[in-house]
């Protein structure tokens, strides 16, 4: 049976129970869950229509249809951002530039289409999660964009196990998009984390046409899909 893990991270940030299912999930899954207050996240891959249904029918709803790609970094070519613009890892003095950042660039996640989640509260996760780089206590790499003293962009990178990278989060400032800072960040990852026979994975939304296009682009290939359900149980 799938085990219902607890996540201690989010618990914090919503100020109530959360839990999270992976695998395929069964009616007898669901029957362990804690009948407290709590939010339940669930990820299925999108071929198991049968643990979908189970959800469906015990009140999840989906928040995020996911799709992921992957490269391997030797492949990358180095592409250079406009000669104003520095990419390079943070520092300690980017911290609050990053989390501002993330707090105000994404919209299409699962914390801001959950209508049970308030959009301003579903920000600050994001601002947190990035932030979490810089307590210690997510990711190995951050790498950002500057335009002069500014933050304009940056990318929180894991590595997985056999010396494999995820890249954990990417945003690019409202002002700054189709100017190259991603696929530079990008490149910047692929020749400066991990060694160049890292596999590069990163998940997105599949209704991001814009962020598909710019992981093809550079040569990422589509591995793998999933679907991600939330329900909110009152108690």
């Amino acid at each position: 049976m799938t085990p219902v893990l607890t996540d201690a991270w989010l618990t914090c940030q919503l100020g109530k129970s959360c839990y999270k299912l992976a695998g395929s999930i069964s009616e007898s899954t669901l029957r362990s869950l804690p009948l407290e207050p709590c939010l339940v996240s669930a990820e299925v891959n999108t071929s198991d229509l049968e643990s979908s249904m189970v959800l469906r029918s015990n009140g999840f709803y989906l928040v995020s249809e996911m799709v992921v790609f992957e490269v391997l970094a030797q492949s990358l070519s180095i592409i250079e951002p406009s000669s104003h613009v520095d990419i390079t890892f943070a520092t300690p003095g980017d911290a609050e530039m990053v989390k501002c950042l993330a707090e105000r660039a994404f919209s299409a996640d699962r914390f801001h289409i959950d209508p049970g989640i308030d959009n301003q509260l579903a920000s600050k996760i994001k601002g947190e999660w990035a932030g979490n780089f810089f307590s210690g206590q997510r990711g190995q790499w951050m790498i950002v964009a500057r335009l002069q003293d500014r933050v304009i962009g940056f990318i929180q990178v894991l590595m997985k196990a056999n010396d494999f990278l995820v890249i954990d989060l990417i945003a690019v400032d409202n002002a700054f998009h189709g100017k190259g800072l991603a696929k530079a960040m990008i490149c910047y990852m692929a020749h400066n984390c991990g060694s160049e026979l890292s596999n590069i994975n990163v998940g997105t939304q599949v209704c991001n046409v814009t962020a598909c296009n710019l992981y093809r682009s550079l040569g990422f290939r589509l591995v793998s899909s999933y679907n991600v359900f939330h329900k909110h149980i009152l108690g």
